[in-house]
């Protein structure tokens, strides 16, 4: 995927004519990159960094993994929901390989050179590894909302020791930190650069739209249409499903509402506002927004600056992706 991304910036960067394409496809490559580079991330860091016994293992490990599994409550006859999340989370991937496919078999088999099918080969890899890597976030996400819901169960049947109750939230609030900050740094990822794709498209659609290239079949402007939609659409939609929102605060949000509630009546009052200062305490949010609202302000401003555009890159007749790798 660095290759090619790498292929594409030497042979077009610079080219005025070039910068919408360019801009898409940085829209297009590091999202399907950004899945393995977290993944091998989780792996090499505990090689460079040491941590006591009683610290909880870092995100994606196979530890943290098994830890995950353990804090999930097993469903009678299975869960429903898991499964419908499960293909939609897949699916969607799945349609974007099938077009990809259809469109190298029906326009470009007679002209792609041996680097853009290798290219098209690591983009279907890239969309298994995003549909799996989303479901695996959808359930990590499911098993920390299942320990604080515990936690919470745990703390309004043994209100008995205001420490004993704050190393619980302590502990919770630890599992869902590193939890957080991988999704969150994903998501933001995904969704900004998702929205300045789908800027990039509008533009690319109306320039099309208004023009009528010649030699270019109706069909391979709509077919093309379609799949990069439905790529741009994937980008900032499945993260959202996956974790639930834009990020996962909600959830530690969620759980200091339900606990106050159910402590609303506690005879102990003074325990229950020590409980809630310790809280606010070690609460550590993010402002994941701000980057996203920031690469929104880029997109609209691209949108307005890009003018006499190379617009036939991917539906042209004489394949010009083809003739830059050549």
């Amino acid at each position: 995927m660095i290759a090619d991304l790498l292929t594409f910036i030497i042979f077009l960067w610079g080219k005025d004519t070039d910068t919408l394409f360019l801009v898409s496809y940085f829209t297009y490559i590091p999202q399907l990159a950004i899945i393995p580079l977290l993944c091998l991330y989780a792996q090499v860091r505990p090689l460079f960094q040491t941590r006591n016994k009683r610290s909880p293992p870092y995100v994606l490990t196979k530890e943290y993994l098994m830890m995950r599994r353990f804090c999930l409550a097993p469903k009678d006859g299975g869960n429903k929901t898991d499964t419908l999340v499960f293909f939609a989370l897949t699916v969607w991937p799945a349609i974007n390989i099938g077009i990809i496919i259809y469109n190298y078999i029906e326009f470009e088999r007679q002209a792609c050179s041996a680097f853009m099918i290798f290219s098209k080969c690591v983009s279907i890899g890239g969309f298994l590894l995003y549909g799996l890597f989303s479901f695996v976030v959808y359930k990590l996400r499911q098993s920390h909302a299942e320990e604080l819901s515990k936690c919470a169960d745990r703390i309004e049947q043994n209100y008995l020791s205001i420490g004993e109750a704050e190393a619980h939230i302590r502990q919770s609030l630890i599992h869902l930190h590193g939890f957080r900050t991988l999704s969150g740094t994903w998501g933001t990822f995904s969704i900004s650069i998702g929205v300045l794709g789908i800027c990039t498209q509008l533009y690319w659609n109306y320039r099309v739209i208004d023009m009528d290239p010649p030699d270019v079949s109706e069909s391979a402007i709509v077919t093309y249409a379609v799949m990069i939609w439905s790529e741009k659409l994937q980008f900032v939609l499945q993260p959202l499903v996956a974790m639930g929102g834009i990020n996962v605060d909600y959830l530690w949000r969620r759980f200091k509402r339900d606990l106050t509630e159910r402590l609303r009546d506690a005879n102990d009052s003074e325990k229950v506002d020590n409980l809630l200062r310790h809280m606010k305490q070690i609460d550590t949010s993010f402002k994941w927004i701000k980057s996203t609202a920031a690469l929104t302000l880029v997109s609209l401003y691209l949108g307005l600056q890009l003018q006499h555009q190379n617009l036939y890159y991917w539906i042209g007749p004489t394949c010009n992706v083809t003739a830059l790798t050549q």
